[in-house]
């Protein structure tokens, strides 16, 4: 079922197609963000009109998937969440980031921080 949507979400133009022109989102189908890139007549009202597709699509064309890690996934949302609380107000960016610390230090403590 998740497969299938995601699926949708990457393989099926016309919904891609309907993401861009509805939505302003930028799709992950990158035949569909092709064809909104080089579209003269297409661009974003809340940009003035510019054309986000075109910059994105040039931005994701520059993308280096070789610095990744095994720790990527869990650190981007420990991180997430501890600036979750600074953005609500809760907690001051030194405590956000020294909770941050606490997170990586409980699931990896091999990873040395400040």
């Amino acid at each position: 079922m998740l497969a299938d949507v995601m699926n949708t979400f990457i393989n099926n133009e016309e919904v891609c197609t309907n993401l861009v022109a509805n939505e302003a989102q930028f799709s992950n189908n990158m035949a569909v963000n092709a064809k909104f890139a080089a579209d003269p007549n297409y661009g974003s009202a809340f940009l003035g009109g510019q054309n986000d597709v075109a910059v994105f699509s040039e931005m994701t064309d520059n993308i280096v998937w070789e610095n990744h890690t095994i720790y990527d996934q869990l650190l981007n949302e420990g991180l997430q969440n501890s600036l979750q609380e600074y953005y609500r107000g809760s907690v001051d960016k030194d405590t956000a980031m020294e909770n941050f610390y606490l997170y990586v230090n409980e699931k990896y403590p091999t990873i040395v921080t400040p």
